[in-house]
């Protein structure tokens, strides 16, 4: 568990129609509190209806760290589907197009980047990420199923007491979780999804018959681009690939993880 806190502001982003309880209004106020005796540490309300009102809120926080150095925090307050986030406006955006836009101010921020998700199904958004996508933040906290509106302000509230007075991530998520009768928020650090990509992308060559599925389709890739040396033998040259993954996927952990922008040519 991550505990060490890096950032310096705190950003709670909502969209809730008129007639629900807008609950990060009572939250802002929540954080207000509790930072009077953080000098360093500020935070912000963006309330948005449209998408590209939150498209225009990530652009200012992206924008602000990148002219002012802040580091920031970012948490949502609006509903969510297995599909994404839902607007005040009945527009959405996916969790596969949302990681990107974390992706870069995690980018920016040099891995420092905490985001937390106060809506239904939260956990989908490292649910269904392709494994050569970069890492959107350094950890991640979301509800993974459905969730009431009374219990979620009520666990958010206990969570963000828990991190202030603490300071300590591993003490919040116990709060957050104490004070729900069903745990179901999940805590993911980047170096925890690394490991469920690698594990998953491993179960892809678990068997003979995996790995020789592969060389054969690889085999007509290179046939169907035009590839025709006869001084290489494919299948024996793309089986030894195979065998080698774990060096690419070392060489990819450095591109997921931010370290570095070359991408590895020879990833199979």
């Amino acid at each position: 568990m991550i505990t060490n806190i890096n950032f310096n502001c705190v950003y709670i982003i909502q969209s809730y129609p008129e007639n629900d309880p807008q609950s990060g209004n009572g939250l802002s106020i929540l954080i207000d509190r509790l930072l009077y005796k953080f000098e360093n540490i500020i935070q912000e309300l963006i309330d948005v209806e449209t998408k590209q009102d939150f498209i225009n809120a990530m652009e200012y926080i992206y924008n602000r760290l990148l002219k002012e150095g802040i580091i920031p925090y970012i948490h949502l307050e609006m509903h969510g589907s297995r599909d994404g986030i839902h607007f005040k406006n009945d527009e959405m955006i996916s969790w596969s197009d949302l990681r990107p836009m974390f992706s870069e101010i995690n980018y920016k921020s040099k891995m420092q980047l905490f985001v937390s998700v106060a809506t239904c199904y939260g956990g989908f958004m490292i649910k269904t990420p392709s494994p050569i996508e970069r890492v959107p933040f350094l950890a991640y906290i979301g509800y993974v199923d459905e969730i009431g509106f009374p219990q979620a302000e009520g666990d958010w509230n206990e969570y963000f007491i828990a991190l202030f007075n603490t300071m300590d991530f591993g003490e919040a998520v116990k709060a957050l979780n104490n004070n729900n009768p069903n745990p179901q928020y999940l805590f993911y650090s980047a170096n925890l999804i690394w490991e469920e990509y690698k594990k998953n992308w491993n179960k892809m060559y678990d068997t003979e018959e995996k790995k020789h599925a592969k060389v054969l389709a690889m085999v007509q890739i290179a046939r169907d681009e035009g590839f025709n040396n006869p001084q290489i033998q494919m299948e024996v040259y793309f089986r030894s690939m195979i065998e080698k993954r774990h060096l690419h996927l070392d060489q990819l952990k450095g591109y997921f993880m931010h370290e570095t922008d070359e991408f590895p040519k020879q990833l199979v």
